[in-house]
């Protein structure tokens, strides 16, 4: 299961009201306290460590027929 933001931000408010790395997990519907852990020691949200992907999923469809395109929109914005 993917921890979101939010069940970080509920983690780290029990953890300042001097909740156990367990009870903030509780509250907060998370599996393990390793994951309130992990987040307090890297101090930043799911949303900030996720990394972009520099790689293509699959073959771009336009690939053989963009430069084609490309002179057609030239030619008629519009499009």
């Amino acid at each position: 299961m993917t921890v979101t933001d939010t069940q970080v931000r509920i983690m780290m408010r029990e953890r300042r009201k001097g909740r156990t790395q367990e009870q903030a997990s509780a509250k907060a519907n998370v599996s393990s306290r390793k994951t309130v852990r992990k987040y307090e020691k890297q101090g930043k949200f799911p949303s900030e460590l996720k990394k972009m992907r520099d790689y293509r999923t699959r073959a771009d469809p336009f690939a053989e027929d963009w430069s084609e395109a490309e002179g057609m929109l030239e030619m008629a914005p519009e499009l």
